[in-house]
Order: C-alpha cells, then sequence, then structure tokens
C-alpha cells in the first residue's frame, strides 16, 4: 500500500511523506479534517485529495498575501473542498475527525501544537505537548521523525492497534519493542511509552521511500527530493557499516599504541642491559 499520489514541490519541502500516508490510512474516511497553521497547503490539499473529504485550514499569513493566493488557486486546480480562514472570531465549524496542528513552534504557541514534535531546534513543542496531554484527556498513540498523533485517552488502545496494523500492512519499519529479541532472557528489554501507554516508533527514513514507491518524480525535482527523502535512507543503511569501520580504526590504533609501548620497552631493555656489560667491563 502506498501514496496515491505526491506533489514533489515547494509545498512538501517541510512535510515527511509517511506523515500524509498515515494520517490516511489511520482515519481513511473522515468527514472533516482541520489544519492549524497551512503554509503551502501541502498536507491538508493532499489529505483531501485521498479521502474526498471537507476540510478547514487555519492560518493568518501576515505579510504574505502572495503564498495565501497561491494556496487558493491550488485548492481550486485540486477540486477539494476547503475553506482557508484568517483568524476564527469565534468557534470553528467542527467537529473534525483529524487536526493537524501546525502553527507557532515555540512553547506558548504550541500548547496545542504537535508538530515538529522531535525537531531538536524546537524543544518547547515537546514540552508543550506533555503540558497539553497532562492537563487533557489525551495520550500519545504514535511518533514518527517529526510528529506525535494523539488521541482521547479513552480510545488509545483501539488507535495503538490500529497504528500497528496499518505500519504492518504497509510494509513500514516500525517498533513497540527496545531491546533484544530471541534471547531468554533478554539482556535489556524496554517497551516505549509515553505516560505508561506504549506507542509506536515510527522513526525510518527507509518508509518515506516505501509509500512514494511506484511514483515519478519530476526532474526539476530530483536534487531537493534525493537530498531530503532518498539519501536519509541511504545514510541509515549505511551507518552499521560506519561504525564497524569506525571500530576496526580504533582497534587498529590501540594495537599500533600497544606495539609502539612494547618497542619502547624492548628498547629501554636493550640499553640497560648495554650499560651493565659496560660495567662489567
Amino acid at each position: 500500500m502506498r501514496l496515491r499520489s505526491w506533489d514533489f514541490d515547494e509545498s512538501t519541502r517541510w512535510l515527511q511523506p509517511v506523515d500524509l500516508f498515515l494520517a490516511w490510512q489511520l482515519h481513511p474516511t473522515p468527514r472533516s479534517v482541520l489544519e492549524i497553521g497551512v503554509h503551502h497547503g501541502g498536507w491538508i490539499l493532499q489529505l483531501l485529495e485521498h479521502t474526498g473529504s471537507t476540510g478547514v485550514g487555519v492560518d493568518p499569513y501576515p505579510g504574505r498575501d502572495s503564498v495565501r493566493s497561491a494556496l487558493l488557486a491550488r485548492a481550486r486546480r485540486k477540486g477539494v473542498r476547503f475553506t482557508l480562514v484568517g483568524e476564527p472570531a469565534g468557534a470553528l465549524p467542527g467537529p473534525f475527525d483529524i487536526a493537524h496542528i501546525d502553527g507557532v513552534h515555540d512553547e506558548q504557541h504550541t500548547l496545542a501544537d504537535l508538530d515538529d514534535y522531535r525537531h531538536p531546534y524546537y524543544p518547547g513543542v515537546a514540552a508543550a505537548l506533555h503540558r497539553f496531554r497532562e492537563s487533557h484527556d489525551f495520550a500519545v498513540f504514535l511518533v514518527t521523525e517529526n510528529k506525535a498523533y494523539l488521541c482521547r485517552r479513552r480510545d488509545h488502545t483501539w488507535w495503538h492497534g490500529r497504528a500497528r496494523e496499518v505500519a504492518s500492512n504497509s510494509g513500514m519499519v516500525f517498533s513497540d519493542y527496545i531491546g533484544q529479541r530471541g534471547r531468554t532472557p533478554p539482556d535489556y528489554r524496554e517497551l516505549p511509552d509515553i505516560a505508561g501507554l506504549p506507542i509506536i516508533l515510527c522513526l525510518s527514513p527507509v518508509n518515506n521511500l516505501r509509500v512514494l514507491r511506484g511514483l515519478s518524480v519530476p526532474w526539476s525535482a530530483r536534487r531537493e527530493r534525493l537530498r531530503d527523502i532518498w539519501l536519509p535512507p541511504v545514510k541509515e543503511t549505511l551507518r552499521p557499516a560506519k561504525l564497524r569501520i569506525v571500530d576496526l580504526r580504533d582497534r587498529a590504533a590501540r594495537a599500533r599504541s600497544a606495539g609502539t609501548s612494547e618497542s619502547d620497552r624492548a628498547g629501554r631493555g636493550r640499553s640497560q642491559a648495554h650499560a651493565l656489560l659496560r660495567r662489567v667491563r
């Protein structure tokens, strides 16, 4: 199973294909979708294409009217049912089956912002997420390279199982177990969890390739896509070999150091022997 299409353009520059795929497969037939922080619309417009649902985007676009106009033109070309709200004066026309929160990335603004959850430059996102989770009835059931997926705490068992099913059926690399399998007893075992509830870890960049399998890439986008999507899995595949090379290099350096030390000791022994012979003579 894979994505039906993917926009290889500016709208998806900061979006991981696996996150669009998971949103689509976790809830294939949502009635309505919300996104806060729309920018170029890469996530919500493509999700509406895949699901046929209705979408609402919230983004004031301060001083960026050209980006706003381009987004609305893109939505018209795609023929999706999409409404853009600048700054909502009241309640949004919900309820929504899926909400993608991708607004400002500091802690103050991110009390409900789940995008870039694991990004090293935005630690406030993770801090805000856990403040939000502790004060509301939500729980994390899935974590990807950039995002955390939440549900109502009472529904956690169902969504956790659904995430496992989607990842397994699509051939994704995922884990709900950290440690060594196949040993009795295991040397190390840990079940990843947040606040005592298990989570699915779907962190491998290889997953982006798997959900894009079979799609052609325009020549104009190949250089950027090579860097952002194809290169990380190659690095991950080569990482064990790189660590092995580093280990062999360290062993060789230690052996040379030990050999030098032995040579120094032998040299000192010969010098002492010569000195003793001279005294005897």
